[in-house]
């Protein structure tokens, strides 16, 4: 059911409940909401106490924002090596480049894209949205054979033999740019995990969905084990201890 309002106690202004669609307020002491929901002032405490032991999301900078491509191409850019992680440094593919480039790429034989085809992610984050498409256009015009650039030929000359090396460049399939905000987390009453950033492994999001757990579920395991069972002559499972 569509939560259209948020309840908050008039004296103190706390958070108290949601108010929804239909009219019906529930209540609740904690409401946990999508990173992608803007808090009113006033209602979550942005940051955590270190004696909590919880990270504080909240101190990182906002305003920077996350440029990502997603690329099909029919080979791949590193003969011979079906997955790998490649990283353009700053300044190196442009000179208004300020920040590295990440590209993760992923081969068909670990069912990521189409048989015979790879997937490339491409990520970099940025102040200027501008800059930053840039940059992932760049690397992309490096990596791939466009039909922007029309080039899928890579001259180089062998210092040894004095010859002419020709390198085919995988041809670009699909592509697409988006922009993500990087929306941080808190918590308090209402909490929000972050959004994923610029690195190429979630691990902080999962990060603070365990902490967000253990302050709401103290006692409780975030991933329980399976308990050993002793499997008995009609086929039930009996669960030790």
């Amino acid at each position: 059911m569509p939560v259209v309002g948020l309840l908050v106690d008039k004296d103190v202004g706390n958070y108290k409940g949601v108010k929804l669609v239909t009219g019906q307020e529930l209540f609740s002491h904690h409401l946990i909401l999508a990173p992608t929901f803007v808090i009113p002032p006033g209602l979550t405490t942005p940051s955590v106490s270190p004696q909590d032991g919880y990270y504080d999301f909240v101190q990182q900078d906002a305003r920077e924002k996350v440029v990502r491509g997603i690329c099909i191409t029919d080979n791949s850019f590193k003969p011979d090596v079906a997955n790998c992680l490649v990283f353009y440094t700053p300044k190196s593919l442009c000179p208004d480049q300020m920040t590295s480039v990440r590209i993760f790429q992923l081969s068909s034989n670990v069912r990521a894209c189409p048989s015979g085809m790879f997937v490339v992610y491409l990520s970099t984050i940025c102040g200027d949205v501008v800059q930053g498409k840039r940059s992932i256009n760049a690397a992309i015009e490096a990596l791939f054979s466009t039909s922007v650039s029309g080039n899928s030929e890579d001259n180089s000359r062998d210092p040894l033999r004095e010859n002419t090396v020709v390198k085919v460049k995988p041809t670009l399939l699909w592509s697409t740019l988006y922009i993500q905000e990087l929306i941080m987390g808190g918590f308090d009453c209402v909490s929000s995990t972050p959004m994923p950033d610029g690195n190429l492994q979630y691990s902080h999001v999962v990060d603070a969905a365990l902490k967000l757990f253990q302050k709401m579920y103290p006692d409780d395991e975030f991933f329980p084990k399976k308990m050993p069972c002793e499997v008995v002559e009609n086929g039930a499972c009996l669960s030790e201890g």
